[in-house]
């Protein structure tokens, strides 16, 4: 992470330089790609008591030295993060921008497929109210195609009705025929009997109606002969015709 500092990554290095048998000094170091500080203890921090020209402690002076070390490595440090950061920043900074361009474009695209899509919701909603026109038709049309069905079915069914009614009532004709076949073997010697009987009587009948009508024509003639008759013998006739 930018700010802290490990072993190779901007971190802190404790050296121990050597400065004589038996004196040494640590050397710290702050590492990093950006920041670096190198602090070197001199080697009169070490020297004996007594041996120092300005008469002060070593201990007072490794302190001295060891601050203002590490106030240049917190220095150092501070630059490496702010550098870090501001570099982090830009990243950020131009991450956000292609982000902000990519969805600028993302957004162009929806706006465009919105319009596609509105124009597609149209052209359905047409398509829809034109099947809906063309069902409409249609279902009237099944409606009167099941009309005449209907129709046709009853007349069917009715003329059924009536043809089996028909053929019943001629089976039944048929049967009453052939019942009738015997009685009509038995009755039809007395039947032509009475027809000759009849004929007979019909033929005296006739013979008595011709001698009336000829008895009506003789007493007609009569009746014709006595008017004359009576003609010829009137008043005058027989005034004029008497000598006496």
């Amino acid at each position: 992470m930018p700010g802290i500092y490990k072993p190779g990554e901007g971190s802190l290095e404790l050296e121990e330089v050597a400065f004589g048998p038996g004196l040494a000094a640590p050397r710290m170091k702050a590492g990093g790609a950006k920041a670096s500080a190198v602090v070197d203890l001199d080697p009169e921090t070490f020297r004996p008591a007594g041996e120092g020209t300005d008469g002060k402690d070593p201990v007072a002076r490794v302190a001295e030295k060891l601050a203002g070390s590490l106030a240049g490595i917190l220095a150092a440090a501070i630059r490496d993060f702010q550098d870090q950061t501001a570099g982090g920043g830009r990243e950020l900074e131009d991450s956000f921008r292609q982000q902000q361009e990519k969805l600028e474009v993302a957004a162009r695209d929806l706006a465009e497929l919105k319009r596609r899509l509105d124009e597609l919701a149209e052209a359905v909603s047409k398509q829809e109210a034109r099947s809906a026109a063309r069902e409409y038709t249609h279902a009237e049309t099944a409606a009167a195609l099941a009309k005449v069905r209907h129709e046709m079915q009853e007349l069917s069914a009715s003329l059924t009705d009536r043809m089996n009614a028909l053929f019943t009532r001629q089976e039944l004709q048929q049967q009453a025929l052939s019942d009738l076949e015997p009685a009509f073997s038995t009755i039809s010697p007395r039947v032509n009997a009475v027809a000759e009987r009849l004929d007979r009587q019909a033929q005296a009948i006739r013979s008595i109606v011709d001698a009336q009508t000829q008895r009506d024509t003789a007493l007609d003639q009569l009746v014709e002969i006595f008017s004359r008759m009576k003609d010829s013998w009137s008043p005058v006739s027989i005034g004029a015709g008497a000598p006496l």
